[in-house]
Formats: C-alpha cells, structure tokens, sequence
C-alpha cells in the first residue's frame, strides 16, 4: 500500500491530499466486516463487566458499609450514565474500532489519541489477567482436585480461538456465556430471596468514615461497570452503529444498575455483611450459608460463576484486540498486529499477541498490583475522553445533534473532579504500586517519542476524521 502521507506531520500546514482511492483501498486491506447486531454489543457489554458482580463489589463493605456502598453505587452511576452519554454521540459520529483513542485523537492530537489508546489497551489486558488470576483462585477452592494452571490456559487458547474464527461467532458465543451468568444472578436473588433479614442492615455504625469512606468505596463499586465502554470499539463492526450501538450501550448500563441494587440489597441482608467484606467470592459464600441444604443448586451456581469469569474474559479479549488493531493499522503499534484473518478480516495477531501477556502478568502478578494499575489506565483514559469531547464541544457542534443535560459542561467538569479524586484515592491506598504505574506510563510515553509519533499513517480512519478538521486537509471527490 502507498504510504506517502504516512510522515506528514499533524502541525503542517500545507493541503494534504487524500483521495478516495487511498481511502478505500486502505479500508479494503484493513476493515472489519459488519456482522454484529445490538444483541451482540449488549452481551458484549454486560458479559465483560460481570465477573464485578461475583467478586470484588463486597470489599466496599470494610470501607463504608452497606449504606455507604450504595451512596457509593449512586455517584459511580452517575458518572457512567453521563460518560456514556458522551460516548454515544463520540461514537455515532466516529464509528471507528479506535473507540476511546479515536475519541480522544479529535480533541487532543495524536500524542493524546495514543495515551487514551495506550491507556485502554493496558486497562483491557490487565483487566483479563485478573480474571485469569481469578479464575485460577476459584478453581483451587472450589475444584482443588483439577490441574487449575493447565485449564486456565486451556480456556483461554478456546477464547482466543473462538475470536479469531470471525466476530460473528465470537457474538453468538457471547451471547450464550452473558445469558448463562445473568442466569447466575437470577439463581441468586431466587436462592436468597426468602432467607433475607432487615435487620442485618441495621447495625451501627452505617456508613463508616462518613464520606471519606464512600469515597474510599468507589474503586470497589467500578467493577461493576468498568469495561463496558469497550462495546464502542465494536461499532465498525455493527451492521447499523447510529441505532444498535445507543441502544446496548445505555440499555447495558440500565440492566448493570438495577443488577447491582439487587445483589447489594440481598447481599446485605441474607447474611451478616460484615462477614462479606473478606470473601472472595461473596455470592458463592452467601448462597452456601442460606442453602447450604441445596446440593445440587450450589453445584449449579459453582458452574455458572465459572461460566461468568469466562464471559467477562471473553468480552475482554474483544477489547483489547479492536484497540491494539486500531493503534496498529494507524501505525502507533507495528503493523504486523493489524494483519487480518482474510476470510473473516478478524485481527488475529491484535487477539494472540496482547493474550500472551495477559497470560504472563496473570500467572506473574500481585492481584493488587494488576488491579491498581487498571483502574488507574480507565480513569486516565476516561480523564482524556473527557476533555477531548469539552475541546472540541464549540469547534465541532455536529457531534451535539441533541442537546442534553448529561453532557453539560458543568456535568462533566464535576466528572473530571472526580476521576483525579479518584486516582489521587487510589495512587494514596495502593502507594506501594504505584511505582508500576509510574514506570509503564513512563515507557508508554518514551516509545511515542521514539517510535509511535514518526510512523503514524494518515490513510487510517481515526487519523483521517482528526486531521481533515484540525490540519483542513482537502480529500478530492471525482
């Protein structure tokens, strides 16, 4: 393919020309095929944030209690249902696989493009060496008689497989693993519904701490939605992006809501919370303390939790391999990761190459650590989302086709408050990790220095819809 405009820098100023042909035949070597539905994208949504629901939530409840954990799910809701209002018209109007890079490359350059990118990247790959490192815990605990290692291994060379056969079947598996957990959830609130006591609610204190505690409590509450956003980086591949997409994406976070509720509520009062606070697997326990009789429905649930580890490893995988492809195809990453399975044009080495090391820092890392530095990666990449979409909010008025509250600069200010709260909280709990952080962020900036920022390809979706506008780049129509 010609690369003629691969070098011209962003700060230019003279006309670059981009016509159709270039455009069409890098999407011809380079596009994704359009088989997903809205079915697809909810799954996708739902099944890569549920492992949150079998672990991890519980945690908030040594910090805050229940009444502060729901204080808690109440502002992390609020930040997701305006954040992804912002992501619904980002990505109506940039349908691109790049998603949050493509998103933050309009408003903040390339340099800032690829940290968002960077930045999702390392959220999704050390988001599924977590569920690795999950899955691997579980195992041992409940199936101690099992290689545990081996099977890991063993499903997630069956998951990467599966992408790489075509996205379609990648959905339809999806959606078969999503609808197996949130039957999980359902056996749940079926299972718990009677056992329930009131007074578990009312010991004292309610919320410890006060608001310092609510405060302290958000990062636990994340895991119910933190991922979720990663659907948008599946609208190139949706039949109709501008209705499916919106609509499983704001439908997804209403069902994770009204999910959460129910599971904090029955959490709370079927048991003594203050037990839950150090379980691993809070439902699990609280299922085997009230239907302890029921052999066969714990041996049912214990099944369906793998089958929601195995979900949200799924969706993952799908995460990170769309970011890694869209960096790679613009030429950030090297290109050899964006080369296409030609029969389905599925990025195989975009899956394969980043699984590899979300194998080595599961098998390797401190859950702590990996946990740290992927809250860390999605605050930051939600940080520079933000004020892409506040930069470019007057210069490119189309992406406002409909006035909204949510999206109020205001609104979002406040969310940017929050997030550096958030990291702040974060970096301040877990300062023993921090110096990880510091040191992957360092080299991710060096290597745009190095190598990312003096290969970057014009002809790329993303880099094209950025610098048409920013660099008044003429693309010739005949």
């Amino acid at each position: 393919m010609d690369n003629d405009y691969s070098n011209i820098s962003e700060s230019s100023g003279d006309d670059i020309l981009i016509t159709p042909k270039i455009i069409n035949t890098f999407l011809r070597n380079h596009g994704l095929n359009k088989e997903l539905r809205a079915k697809h994208l909810f799954a996708f949504g739902i099944g890569t944030v549920i492992t949150g629901f079998y672990t991890q939530w519980n945690l908030g409840f040594g910090t805050t209690g229940p009444f502060g954990l729901l204080a808690a799910m109440l502002i992390v809701f609020w930040f997701y249902l305006t954040f992804f209002s912002m992501l619904v018209r980002f990505s109506v109007n940039y349908p691109f696989a790049g998603g949050p890079y493509a998103y933050a490359r309009q408003g903040l350059g390339s340099f800032g493009g690829y940290l968002a990118g960077a930045a999702t990247t390392l959220q999704f790959v050390c988001a599924s060496a977590l569920v690795l490192i999950i899955i691997r815990k579980y195992l041992s605990l409940i199936y101690p008689e099992l290689p545990g290692d081996y099977l890991v291994l063993g499903i997630f060379a069956l998951l990467i497989t599966i992408h790489i056969t075509s996205i379609w079947f990648s959905g339809i598996a999806q959606i078969f693993l999503t609808g197996t957990a949130l039957s999980g959830i359902v056996l749940f609130f079926i299972g718990s519904y009677d056992t329930g006591q009131i007074n578990n609610l009312m010991k004292s204190p309610l919320i410890f701490d006060g608001w310092q505690g609510v405060l302290t409590a958000l990062p636990a509450v994340m895991w119910f939605y933190l991922g979720m956003e990663g659907i948008t980086m599946s609208v190139e591949e949706t039949r109709k992006p501008q209705r499916d997409l919106p609509l499983s994406l704001m439908s997804g976070l209403g069902t994770v809501f009204l999910a959460s509720l129910g599971v904090l509520y029955f959490g709370a009062v079927s048991v003594d919370w203050a037990h839950l606070k150090t379980a691993d697997f809070p439902l699990s326990y609280i299922l085997s303390q009230v239907q302890r009789q029921d052999e066969v429905l714990l041996a049912t649930f214990g099944l369906i939790n793998m089958g929601a580890f195995l979900a949200s490893l799924h969706g993952l995988i799908n995460g990170y391999s769309r970011q890694v492809y869209a960096l790679s195809r613009a030429g950030y990453l090297p290109n050899f990761l964006s080369r296409m399975r030609t029969r389905h044009q599925t990025p195989f080495l975009a899956v394969i190459v980043p699984g590899l090391f979300s194998i080595a820092i599961g098998f390797l890392g401190s859950f702590q650590t990996v946990a740290v530095l992927t809250l860390f990666s999605a605050m930051l990449m939600y940080l520079l989302v933000i004020i892409s979409y506040l930069k470019i909010r007057k210069p490119k008025p189309e992406i406002f086709y409909k006035r909204s509250l949510l999206c109020h600069p205001f609104i979002l200010v406040i969310n940017l408050g929050l997030l550096v709260i958030g990291q702040i909280s974060l970096i301040y709990q877990f300062f023993s990790s921090a110096w990880v952080i510091f040191i992957i962020y360092s080299g991710v900036v060096l290597y745009y220095y190095l190598r990312a920022g003096k290969n970057i390809r014009n002809e790329a979706p993303e880099e094209n819809a950025a610098i048409s506008t920013r660099n008044k780049v003429r693309i010739e129509v005949k």
